[in-house]
């Protein structure tokens, strides 16, 4: 967004550090007299008369000059020299007892009424433009109106699981505090925001944009496209999740486990959190017989958890439906294996024969149900992911041809076995039960 930002004034045409802002872009100088014993936090926003900017942001805080009670502060823009003139809006947000920088979580204090002033400048090389507030006499305080946010963001993908990209945005009643941030994480992802603390309630809309072997050194602006060299994965859907803006600090939380691949998985083969399972549907050599397996592998001595609905037998011959017990009708094993690099492997594998009766083969028929993998300590047909139980959870969705037509299936986007995910909101995806487990 920004090529530099500093906290202290500087020449025109040279960043703090030195460096020149080059052509292309708007040194933005504000300034503010107060006679608060204060060090204030400006707002500032550059937007492009002819859109071709888009609209950027920057929070500078300004430092004391000594000379008339006077604060500086510096902020450089990236602008189109064809994008004619750009307007600049700068706004007090904040007033700290001492010099601070930008996210650090103190308490502040602050006007009543933010005064907000605009400025215009023509994108030429060296533009300047200064922006200044005076605040004079009329500063009344109230209760303050910014808080922060702290994004919790979890991708459960394992000890050794892929980076993870994340986009979130905040969306407040005023429109004051709207905000939009890409994150980069190792495994946790943190970031924090402000907010706002007055209005009604506050939702921030987070999305897991993508899984990466290392973390990607041009991860790019919030809403743009996944960078190059994601790992082939299911993307979850975007969640919206409710927020309570803090003085001190609010907190978001949310937990993703996605589905994914890596390079060395076969063909069929499914990550769905830090687990390696592999589904597949075989028909048999008897017509009208064939067979569901699913197994599931952990990096713990303790075999996973497997979940799954009841299997479904649905035939377009008017017949009733068949409803099979997987627990009954199939088979589960257990099994503990010695891996030289991954220690020890405990797994669990479960197949559920499915046989459509002589009578019916001559219709199509479709054999449906939902299945995952839990931890060991799940509780009977619920899922949890970490310590947070609402997680966006993955599971297989199971539609495969069966009878005369039956046709071979393994986990594939968009295939007869593919992945779906659970929402926190029951309510967004139906329940996020199953009907039978196997430990």
């Amino acid at each position: 967004m920004a090529l530099c930002l500093g906290l202290a004034a500087a020449a025109p045409g040279a960043c703090a550090d030195g460096e020149d802002a080059g052509p292309g872009t708007i040194v933005v100088l504000p300034h503010l007299r107060s006679r608060e014993d204060a060090v204030p936090v400006v707002e500032l926003t550059a937007r492009a008369t002819e859109g071709l900017l888009g609209e950027q942001l920057a929070r500078v805080a300004l430092t004391a000059t000594g000379i008339d009670d006077r604060f500086v502060g510096r902020a450089v823009f990236e602008c189109d020299p064809g994008a004619g003139q750009v307007f600049v809006i700068a706004r007090v947000s904040g007033f700290f007892p001492t010099a601070v920088g930008v996210g650090e979580e103190l308490v502040a204090r602050n006007p009543l009424d933010p005064t907000a002033v605009e400025a215009v400048a023509d994108c030429v090389a060296g533009a300047v433009v200064e922006v200044s507030i005076d605040l004079g006499d009329d500063v009344r305080m109230a209760p303050p109106p910014v808080g922060r946010l702290m994004l919790d963001l979890d991708a459960e993908v394992g000890r050794d699981g892929p980076a993870t990209l994340w986009d979130a945005s905040g969306r407040f009643p005023s429109g004051d505090f709207d905000w939009n941030v890409r994150i980069v994480a190792e495994f946790r992802g943190r970031q924090p925001v402000f907010c706002e603390r007055r209005g009604a309630a506050q939702t921030v809309e987070v999305r897991l944009v993508g899984l990466y072997a290392a973390p990607p050194t041009r991860p790019g602006a919030w809403g743009s496209d996944a960078p190059e060299g994601a790992l082939a994965w299911w993307p979850p859907p975007a969640v919206v999740v409710p927020a309570t803006c803090d003085l001190a600090l609010g907190r978001v939380e949310l937990a993703v486990v996605p589905a994914w691949r890596a390079d060395d998985d076969a063909a069929g083969a499914v990550r769905l959190g830090s687990r390696r399972c592999r589904a597949g549907w075989t028909c048999g050599e008897a017509a009208g017989e064939g067979a569901l397996e699913i197994a599931c592998e952990d990096d713990e001595p303790e075999a996973p958890a497997l979940l799954m609905d009841a299997v479904v037998l649905a035939c377009d011959d008017g017949g009733d439906d068949v409803v099979i017990d997987p627990l009954a009708a199939g088979e589960v094993a257990a099994d503990v294996t010695v891996s030289g690099e991954a220690g020890v492997i405990g797994s669990r594998r479960w197949v559920v024969p499915v046989v459509v009766p002589a009578e019916r083969l001559g219709s199509r028929c479709r054999v449906s149900t939902r299945a995952t993998v839990a931890p060991a300590s799940v509780e009977p047909g619920g899922v949890a992911a970490g310590d947070i139980d609402e997680a966006v959870y993955p599971y297989l969705a199971v539609d495969v041809a069966a009878g005369a037509a039956c046709a071979d299936a393994h986990v594939e986007e968009g295939g007869a076995i593919d992945v779906r995910y659970l929402e926190p909101d029951p309510e967004a995806t139906g329940s996020r039960r199953f009907g039978y487990t196997s430990r």
